[in-house]
């Protein structure tokens, strides 16, 4: 079976568990960006592991990344989340090649629920063990004038805790911080906020020396 049966698949599990009534909030939460055809994450995530079962135990990461964006071509946006979920699976497959694509899908029908995932997660694995590839992309990126690129320069690190390079970080957060974008400065509370866990004193000490203030030091001192 080709990707697009695989889908026609997924969705017609999909549909059969489907909630009419859920799909306004749904599409309200997410400002009306996406249609949805509501299914709530606990019923997706079951038919996913299901359905993830009938997939080839052999697909290659170029054929995780193929379908990946495949599902993102789809409508309505639990087939995004599948895409990033499945991409999570596979991530051992994953080589720095397959950045760009990556990269392809953090601006497909941007905002913060596939972004963040993105980022975090699906970035976060692939760059990790390629520390040598961290500033040229986190250069790329900021420079890119796209505010979803910027974000995963904040995020992507998110999970590293005693890993975090912190001078890329500080770097990142000191090029975007004059940015009043929302999303910009949740961000840069938020990528503070999580490395606080891990090094309190380094996120006190950037706050006062950047004089970071507003929404992203809110984010930040939560912990601390």
């Amino acid at each position: 079976m080709n990707s697009k049966g695989h889908i026609a698949e997924l969705r017609k599990y999909f549909e059969q568990v489907a909630v009419s009534e859920d799909v306004l909030p749904m599409e309200t939460y997410m400002k009306n960006q996406f249609t949805f055809l509501g299914v709530k994450s606990t019923p997706r995530k079951v038919i996913q592991r299901d359905w993830f079962k009938t997939l080839p135990q052999t697909l290659s990461g170029d054929e995780v990344i193929a379908l990946s964006a495949s599902l993102f071509e789809e409508e309505e946006r639990e087939f995004q989340y599948t895409a990033i979920d499945l991409l999570d699976k596979h991530n051992k497959k994953l080589k720095h090649k397959h950045l760009t694509d990556i990269e392809e899908l953090i601006l497909s029908k941007s905002w913060w629920d596939t972004v963040d995932a993105l980022a975090a997660k699906i970035v976060g694995n692939l760059l990790q063990p390629h520390r040598e590839l961290w500033e040229n992309c986190t250069e790329k990126w900021i420079t890119s004038e796209n505010i979803w690129l910027q974000r995963t320069a904040l995020l992507f690190q998110l999970k590293y805790k005693q890993e975090t390079d912190t001078k890329l970080l500080s770097n990142c957060i000191r090029n975007l911080m004059h940015d009043r974008q929302f999303f910009i400065q949740k961000a840069i509370g938020w990528s503070l906020r999580e490395y606080s866990k891990t090094n309190p004193d380094y996120v006190r000490q950037l706050l006062h020396d950047l004089k970071i203030e507003g929404l992203a030091a809110r984010e930040a001192s939560k912990y601390i």
